[in-house]
């Protein structure tokens, strides 16, 4: 499925940050406008981790709700998408067991506060 279109995004960020959450475009490649994954197409003032060109999952909790960012994720070489849950990468998540605030890189790991 081939996507042209681009959903915003919102980065909640840690208790004590500057601004509570950042807001961010991501160019859809995988799923709708409730879920799926999408490469970031801004350079973040805020969010520490994710950087422009990162391919990024993202859940909205109802569907009419901007989707937050769900975590880093990476595509196979076959196409097969896993994101990152906490704890491992994963095919299958369950966005409401999962702390959508995300630090480190996805050079070095993913790294929840």
């Amino acid at each position: 499925m081939e996507f042209d279109g681009f959903i915003k995004v919102i980065f909640e960020l840690p208790e004590g940050s500057a601004v509570g959450a950042e807001s961010m475009w991501l160019r859809q490649v995988r799923g709708d406008d409730i879920a799926g994954v999408g490469v970031l197409d801004n350079r973040p003032a805020f969010v520490d981790g994710v950087k422009h060109g990162d391919l990024l999952a993202y859940h909205s909790p109802v569907s009419d709700h901007r989707p937050y960012f769900y975590g880093p994720a990476v595509m196979t070489d076959d196409g097969y998408v896993l994101v990152w849950n906490g704890e491992a990468w994963v095919d299958n998540v369950d966005p409401e067991s999962v702390d959508m605030t995300f630090g480190g890189s996805l050079e070095t790991g993913p790294q929840y506060d």
